[in-house]
């Protein structure tokens, strides 16, 4: 979790796209798992699995106001197993109302692929 100040003259759905554009293709957050030869191994998204990957692993989540909800939710985040061929590990959610001027991103996934380990 990474915790900002938080902009005030954007709406949080464009500082999400923001951060995810910033991250961009070159990084190893937009991959997918693939099974090859009873081995997993990641692949980089297409274009169209990139646009899928947004509205169904990022989001902005208006309901975390504390330290504590926003914990809670990273824990429900955890539990999520990508164990399959073709999962998108890698979450980003974004957080505006953390408390009164801090917002947070939220961002899940395998440390190997975080790290850049593999």
């Amino acid at each position: 979790m990474l915790t900002i100040n938080r902009p005030v003259d954007q709406k949080p759905e464009d500082v999400l796209h923001t951060i995810v554009k910033r991250i961009g293709d070159a990084n190893r957050v937009k991959l997918k798992m693939v099974k090859r030869y009873h081995r997993y191994f990641f692949k980089v998204l297409n274009d169209d699995e990139k646009k899928k990957w947004m509205k169904s692993n990022c989001g902005v989540i208006d309901d975390i106001k504390t330290d504590q909800d926003a914990l809670d939710f990273a824990i429900k985040l955890r539990a999520i197993q990508t164990k399959h061929d073709g999962d998108m590990p890698i979450h980003v959610y974004y957080a505006p109302y953390l408390n009164e001027n801090e917002a947070a991103f939220i961002i899940m996934g395998p440390h190997i692929i975080q790290d850049g380990i593999t």
